[in-house]
């Protein structure tokens, strides 16, 4: 089995922001695929025109209220089966299986000692003596180990009955990666991308209109407007320096409210972070035309919606006549290292949160973190945690 590297003075996979290429990646997962449960991969590109490749990892072992599949897309196949395969690796590794968890109410763990709950945007306010599971996690900026709830970091979370559940588990801010700081990179992207959505969101201001003619992404964007298909580029206001893309797909050929999909992505390259945010669009595309992936419920609120109300509902991304700024134009913050990414990263962090946390979850060769930045929003992925004022 071949190994990660140790040293991070490097990418060796560039295009991608990786640590590893993609050959050597898929040789390092396919000894612990067993392990994982991946049971197969299937090609899913077929069931769109756009033609940009999408795979699914289908698992087997899930846990009750587990993921049976996870998907991934990329603008070529490999790294399209890298993150199916990888999605797989943190959902394992996320789940509940006799971790050991300490049992008390915040008010016993001490201020110094634990994370605030109240800090986590809960969606009722957290009764005095309410017993939580907590673990410790890292906390980034000062060094420190601190107690955070169970509740923020394993998915799906199950409170065994004797527990407060805090709200619904998901897995933002958990990434994989064939080093632990790519992994805490990833992390940390992830919650600043939904941070600045959810204040987008929230907010109804989209930020700039972006022009991708001529930068890195141009490429990829073309593979939707040969089909038809308008896209919507949009880089978010956020606290961070750090940039935020939201693209947002609209299919006047089939006119479908199920096709009217968005994806985002954060990096300190704006070029990449583009791309990413295509490639979810991609991929969000193959599940609604695949069928077999939808949500029946979600499927049938947008039957009872329609095209036309659906694009309505979401109007803030599909403004026209709006400032643009030219995606080559904006700065590639990025450096030539992972470490020296995730130092830029925390640069950023260090001016607007009080605490960074990063709660291990290895369980396999692969490393694999929660990320979570107390006071950041996440309504974009539940609605029930929005900060009611701010």
């Amino acid at each position: 089995m071949t190994t990660p590297p140790r040293s991070l003075t490097g990418k060796d996979d560039p295009e991608y922001h990786r640590a590893v290429d993609p050959d050597d990646t898929l040789a390092m997962l396919e000894p612990i695929s067993d392990e994982i449960g991946v049971l197969k991969i299937r090609d899913l590109t077929g069931f769109d025109r756009v033609g940009i490749p999408c795979m699914a990892a289908y698992r087997k072992r899930v846990t009750r209220s587990g993921f049976p599949f996870l998907l991934g897309a990329a603008p070529d196949e490999k790294h399209a089966r890298i993150a199916a395969i990888m999605g797989v690796v943190e959902r394992f590794s996320a789940e509940l299986r006799g971790d050991p968890l300490e049992l008390a109410a915040y008010e016993t763990l001490g201020i110094h000692r634990a994370l605030d709950p109240e800090t986590l945007i809960l969606p009722r306010p957290l009764s005095l003596g309410e017993e939580l599971h907590w673990l410790e996690a890292d906390d980034l900026l000062d060094g420190s180990r601190v107690f955070i709830p169970g509740n923020a970091v394993f998915c799906p979370y199950d409170s065994r009955g004797i527990a407060t559940q805090l709200f619904s588990s998901d897995t933002l801010g958990l990434a994989a990666g064939m080093v632990r700081d790519e992994a805490i990179l990833y992390s940390l992207l992830e919650v600043i991308e939904a941070d600045a959505l959810s204040r987008a969101e929230r907010g109804r201001e989209p930020g700039l209109m972006l022009d991708a003619e001529g930068s890195a992404a141009e490429e990829l964007l073309s593979r939707f407007t040969r089909q038809d298909i308008d896209i919507h580029l949009w880089i978010l206001p956020g606290r961070t320096r750090i940039p935020t893309v939201v693209a947002a797909a609209d299919d006047r050929r089939l006119e479908d409210p199920g096709l009217l999909v968005v994806g985002s992505a954060a990096h300190p390259d704006p070029a990449f972070a583009t791309m990413r945010a295509l490639s979810e669009v991609a991929q969000r595309r193959c599940v609604r035309l695949g069928g077999e992936f939808e949500n029946p419920e979600r499927t049938a609120f947008l039957e009872r919606t329609g095209y036309e109300r659906m694009k309505r509902i979401n109007r803030q991304w599909y403004l026209a006549d709006r400032d643009t700024v030219a995606l080559g134009s904006l700065p590639d913050m990025s450096t030539p290292s992972i470490d020296g990414d995730l130092k830029l990263v925390l640069g950023e962090l260090r001016q607007q949160a009080e605490r960074v946390l990063v709660a291990d979850l290895t369980r396999t060769a692969i490393p694999v973190v929660r990320g979570v930045i107390p006071g950041f929003e996440v309504s974009c992925r539940n609605k029930e945690r929005i900060r009611r004022h701010g």
